[in-house]
């Protein structure tokens, strides 16, 4: 058997054995519901990067595109489309700006709201090409009226960008009141006291 047919198959081979169906709902812009089952990492978590959802009806493989999508319901779970950009500093002389669509989990209701993505981590085998143990890893992300922001670009700085017209919260942030440990209490208080 050809060595690069062994390596393809036991990409394809780890990769499924960590996806599976669960049912929920995909709402679409047009205000559409379907009914189906959605591939997911494990129970209630759909990863951040896709560009397209599968789904089943009737044991039918079906796919549609994120862009098509206004929210997916599994169970209490309700997951967005945000659209982020961050700064790539691979290159320092020539720092770009990255746009994405990430798939992300709602945390909280409001004007300002705060979700959660997850991305899945590989360790790599000692076989060419083969993947070890797979693992989440959750990262959060905050909406608010000026935009959409990372938190893995630094939370101090991150906070100040995105309530950069709040007051209140800057000095919050100056006293030593948030860490980035308990983000949602910024965001409970910028949907009190910004609005």
């Amino acid at each position: 058997m050809n060595k690069n047919l062994i390596i393809y198959f036991l990409i394809i081979t780890s990769a499924n054995l960590y996806s599976q169906k669960q049912y929920g709902y995909i709402i679409t812009k047009k205000n559409d519901t379907i009914k189906c089952d959605i591939k997911v990492y494990e129970e209630g978590v759909i990863t951040a990067y896709k560009t397209s959802i599968k789904y089943w009806i009737n044991d039918k493989k079906n796919s549609i595109s994120i862009d098509q999508i206004d929210q997916i319901i599994l169970d209490d779970n309700k997951y967005s489309i945000l659209e982020t950009s961050y700064e790539d500093w691979s290159d320092p002389i020539d720092t770009k700006i990255i746009n994405e669509k990430r798939i992300v989990k709602r945390i909280n209701e409001g004007l300002n709201k705060m979700y959660e993505y997850f991305v899945v981590r590989c360790n790599y085998d000692q076989v060419p090409g083969a993947l070890g143990d797979c693992y989440l890893v959750n990262y959060k992300a905050i909406a608010t009226s000026k935009g959409n922001f990372l938190l893995s670009q630094g939370f101090k700085t991150t906070v100040k960008k995105a309530f950069a017209n709040c007051p209140q919260i800057l000095k919050n942030l100056k006293s030593k009141k948030y860490k980035r440990k308990n983000i949602s209490d910024v965001i409970k208080d910028a949907n009190e006291l910004c609005n």
